[in-house]
């Protein structure tokens, strides 16, 4: 009986392995246009952190989020500015109606900035 749950188990994780292919849905793609909803959300976040306004820029997360984001963005208002030069350069790599996510490089590495349409209807950022 034991040898026949180890088999039906292999089974189910080879089964499960094969299964779930196909892309990521951060997986770069060369065919994704930035909504104009998406796009303006963006160009208020880089006004805010040009601006070092750390107060606006912590209002685009959301409530979860800006709680956890919002000591590091006060403590480091003067370097914001400088994070919206990162971010102009942005290349948006999975859209959805609900979700996007945009990829940054900086020193040569790349990083993913990822957000989500809120509850009431406004872009939110989720993962800087």
């Amino acid at each position: 009986m034991r040898k026949v749950i180890v088999i039906i188990f292999g089974l189910l994780i080879i089964l499960l392995f094969f299964s779930c292919g196909g892309e990521s849905p951060t997986q770069p793609s060369d065919n994704i246009t930035e909504s104009k909803e998406l796009k303006e959300f963006m160009n208020n976040v880089i006004f805010a952190l040009k601006n070092n306004d750390a107060d606006s820029f912590i209002s685009y997360f959301s409530e979860k989020n800006a709680k956890y984001y919002s000591k590091a963005i006060i403590e480091n208002k003067t370097k914001l500015a400088d994070f919206a030069k990162i971010l102009e350069n942005r290349k948006l790599i999975a859209s959805d109606s609900l979700y996007a996510v945009y990829e940054v490089t900086y020193n040569g590495m790349t990083f993913e900035i990822s957000m989500f349409l809120d509850e009431d209807g406004k872009w939110k950022l989720k993962d800087m």
